[in-house]
């Protein structure tokens, strides 16, 4: 077995253990709908989104920050470009995880309308308290993000 040092002794953030967390759950989820459900429209919708996003929530598990907020601060301020690589980079942030969660929508969409509904609203409510929560957080401790 190849060991890669720097990867397995990396400290990762809660963001990327939660990326780990939806790919693993995507999968988990794609292993039952296969097992011969039959498929409709909400379950392609998942499985799609399972199928493209599952591989980036990797890469977001494994791959260690690319910036700190300050030097991300530094790049608004001056208004530079980030490089090519780290804009893919965030993008893979950007829209990764929404989709991830879009194909969950589907999952419960499929069993029931209203359980796709109560998933989508408990996501994005249990989003806006880890950013609210993040962003108090580094309002009172900002020396801890450099």
């Amino acid at each position: 077995m190849i060991e890669l040092p720097a990867i397995n002794n990396m400290e990762r953030s809660a963001i990327q253990y939660a990326a780990g967390a939806l790919a693993g759950s995507a999968f988990i989820a794609t292993t039952q709908i296969l097992t011969g459900v039959k498929l409709d429209l909400p379950l392609y919708v998942a499985l799609a989104a399972f199928a493209i996003n599952i591989p980036f929530q990797i890469v977001i598990f494994f791959m260690p920050h690319q910036l700190t907020i300050k030097e991300l601060r530094h790049l608004r301020e001056t208004k530079q470009s980030m490089s090519w690589p780290l804009t893919l980079y965030f993008s893979v942030h950007l829209f990764s995880t929404p989709f991830i969660i879009l194909g969950f929508v589907g999952m419960f969409w499929h069993f029931a309308w209203w359980l796709g509904v109560l998933f989508a609203v408990a996501a994005w409510a249990a989003y806006r308290i880890f950013r609210d929560t993040a962003l108090q957080d580094f309002k009172q401790h900002p020396e801890q993000y450099e």
